[in-house]
């Protein structure tokens, strides 16, 4: 994982936000997509927000994009906020 990813949660009973920072690479992705699978049968909806990354590797991306239909339909679903993480 980069040495500095970050992922900031916070849940309620609605949603779970994420925000994320530093740098993206497939072990990013993984944490991210472990964090998710984790909080997410505690809520509707998920928000990731990408503002704070920095650098998104491609490898990455494919990574979780490739990965994230394994973890299922949320009611709400998955928002990404911002394009730095667009799939």
């Amino acid at each position: 994982m980069a040495y500095n990813f970050r992922i900031l949660l916070n849940q309620n009973s609605e949603s779970l936000h994420l925000n994320l920072t530093g740098d993206f690479d497939g072990s990013s992705a993984h944490a991210l997509l472990n964090t998710i699978k984790r909080y997410s049968r505690k809520t509707n909806r998920v928000f990731i927000h990408t503002g704070g990354l920095i650098d998104v590797h491609p490898f990455g991306r494919a990574v979780f994009r490739d990965h994230l239909p394994e973890i299922g339909p949320l009611p709400g679903g998955f928002i990404l906020a911002g394009e730095k993480l667009a799939v």
